[in-house]
């Protein structure tokens, strides 16, 4: 299996990619939505580092750590094993495309976010006023109306 993580950084909070390379001609870059100190990256392992986690914690913030640490490691062997589960189906016959797209459907990391819809105001200054007023009037309870006991105005 030739897919390996690793990180581009050396300091600091670091993406965590995922590469694909099996040849020499095909060569598969992923940054997986998972980032980490890269002081507690493990590189040969590709995995947090082991030696953070205490041998026989006594203090509750001791365990959470531990706990912490193995369920982000059990992450990135999913990621890994969903990664290889995929290309085994296709019997490793697969495109960049295809890998990208399928992991960006299972993990989310690259997807786009919705755009803001703008409500463009009136250019009249008249029409302006009378908007401000009938939003901010005592009277504005009139314009609002309840859905399942949320007030839309």
């Amino acid at each position: 299996m030739s897919i390996t993580l690793l990180l581009r950084k050396k300091i600091g909070e670091a993406t965590i990619y995922v590469r694909y390379k099996p040849s020499r001609d095909f060569d598969f870059f992923w940054g997986s939505p998972f980032s980490i100190d890269a002081e507690k990256w493990d590189a040969k392992s590709g995995m947090y580092n082991l030696s953070f986690k205490k041998k026989s914690p006594k203090d509750e913030s001791q365990k959470i750590l531990n706990k912490n640490i193995d369920e982000f490691n059990i992450k990135l062997n999913e990621l890994k094993n969903n990664l290889n589960s995929f290309l085994l189906m296709n019997n490793y016959n697969v495109t960049k495309s295809q890998i990208k797209s399928f992991l960006d459907l299972k993990y989310g990391k690259n997807k786009r976010k919705p755009e803001k819809k703008t409500v463009s105001q009136s250019v009249f200054i008249s029409q302006l006023i009378e908007d401000y007023i009938k939003k901010k009037s005592v009277f504005a309870f009139q314009y609002c109306y309840l859905i399942f006991g949320v007030n839309f105005c």
